[in-house]
């Protein structure tokens, strides 16, 4: 089995010790970060099959996340950051109202955060009083709305009307994600993207950045 499987299968099957190892493994060897960051996530979405089968419950959705994050952190500062001295970006991100599921959140943080972007995150059950507090004194670049539950796509909808009316509204671009929302609805209630993987999430981030720069 290569490394590749052998990170997949140790990261679906919950396996720390498998996980670790592989990772130091890749990590000695200089394997591309970005490409492991794929096979984690290819795992993580192993972890979501089985939970929808029946096979996993809430306690191993945490475990996963517990190990992704541990995982990630395993990664050397970021060499855009390096280079720079500066973040690619500032991203404001955080989970919606009512809504205190975590784990998909952090996964994004931590891949942003690896990218070269500055995050501040919010955490879970955040209003859109906190969301107007918090883009009026960081003044992000993206602002992040997460959620897994099916109701705050309406609390989602109701903060980006709120964002409308700011006067800072032109300054910054709203990315809707999570298990609630897809790419359809995300248009519905007027976010100006969608969210997908965490990859994507920060590719998007970078891409949008690029756009700015380039129309400054």
């Amino acid at each position: 089995m290569d490394k590749r499987e052998t990170l997949i299968k140790a990261m679906k099957e919950l396996e720390e010790d498998e996980l670790f190892s592989c990772m130091e493994d890749l990590l000695a060897s200089d394997s591309d970060r970005w490409m492991i960051m794929e096979w984690l996530q290819k795992g993580m979405g192993e972890v979501g099959k089985l939970f929808e089968q029946g096979e996993y419950f809430i306690a191993d959705l945490i475990v996963a996340g517990t190990l992704f994050r541990k995982a990630i952190s395993l990664f050397p500062p970021s060499v855009t950051l390096k280079k720079r001295n500066l973040p690619l970006g500032r991203i404001l991100i955080g989970v919606m109202e009512g809504d205190i599921h975590d784990i998909g959140k952090d996964i994004v943080c931590q891949t942003l955060e690896t990218g070269g972007f500055e995050v501040i995150d919010l955490g879970v059950d955040v209003s859109t009083e906190i969301f107007i507090e918090a883009i009026e004194k960081y003044h992000p670049d993206i602002v992040m709305l997460c959620g897994l539950m099916s109701f705050v796509v309406e609390r989602m909808e109701q903060t980006i009307d709120k964002l409308t009316r700011l006067s800072l509204r032109n300054s910054f671009v709203v990315i809707v994600g999570g298990g609630c929302i897809d790419r359809t609805t995300s248009q519905d209630i007027g976010a100006d993207y969608y969210g997908g993987q965490p990859i994507e999430n920060m590719q998007l981030c970078k891409k949008i950045m690029d756009e700015r720069k380039h129309n400054e």
